[in-house]
């Protein structure tokens, strides 16, 4: 099986997993508007997760491993990261900043 089948089939498992887990964090647990916002919080990451995994899957099957990932799929995964980060704020705004002095990614 090819690695974009397997990345489309496996996408589908943890969108459904994802939307699931945080119907049952928010109506299952307590009605309170924490676990609301958990949940929210926790499926923006997944999906902008997601989206820059597909962009990058997408650019090294286009590619065919001629010459690997280029600096628009970079930045790209950048920009997501930062508006998913911003749009949750507190803590998720201190782990990208961790991010973004680490040297070595």
């Amino acid at each position: 099986m090819s690695s974009y089948k397997l990345l489309k089939k496996y996408k589908t498992i943890i969108g459904l997993s994802s939307f699931i887990a945080g119907t049952i964090c928010y109506i299952g647990l307590d009605h309170t508007r924490l676990y609301g916002e958990a949940a929210i919080r926790a499926l923006r990451c997944g999906y902008s997760g997601l989206k820059v995994i597909n962009r990058y899957k997408r650019v090294l099957i286009i590619n065919k491993n001629k010459y690997g990932i280029n600096d628009e799929s970079h930045e790209y995964a950048a920009e997501e990261l930062f508006k998913c980060f911003t749009k949750n704020g507190g803590c998720y705004i201190k782990f990208g900043q961790v991010i973004a002095q680490v040297s070595f990614i």
